[in-house]
């Protein structure tokens, strides 16, 4: 399993909200939401069904508002992917993980890329926005 974590000061909903476009009542905005996950293809309570036409890949995304979003890859070998917003006593803890679905040489090259280069980069791309979000309200 592959992890990052960041203490970010603000509300677990706010957070939530932002980073999974989805609200205590279901998708804030549509647009944004199938631009985000892909084309809903079904739906039950908080489970969506979407499919990415870009890599023509399916994905069901299940949202525990405002504490879990779990994305698992329906119909691909690409990791499966789990968001926790735990609130804290200076903001919100966001844990991400990834659950690799690989197996031997394949994972083990990952999880070393991860170790050495992959966990900066990927701090940058997913979590530096985020915390750069709620550190310069407007």
């Amino acid at each position: 399993m592959l992890k990052l974590t960041t203490i970010i000061k603000s509300t677990p909903e706010k957070i939530f909200e932002y980073v999974t476009l989805f609200g205590k009542n279901g998708p804030i905005d549509k647009t944004s939401f199938k631009k985000k996950y892909g084309v809903i293809e079904n739906q039950e309570d908080n489970v969506y069904w979407t499919v990415d036409e870009r890599d023509n890949i399916e994905w069901k995304c299940s949202f525990n508002y405002p504490e879990i979003r779990i994305m698992e890859s329906v119909n691909s070998r690409w990791s499966d992917r789990t968001d926790k917003f735990e609130a804290t006593e200076t903001g919100t803890k966001w844990i991400i993980e990834w659950n690799i679905k690989s197996h031997g040489l394949k994972a083990l090259i990952q999880l070393i890329y991860f170790k050495i280069k992959g966990y900066k980069k990927y701090h940058r791309m997913i979590i530096k926005p985020v915390e750069d979000h709620f550190s310069n309200p407007k």
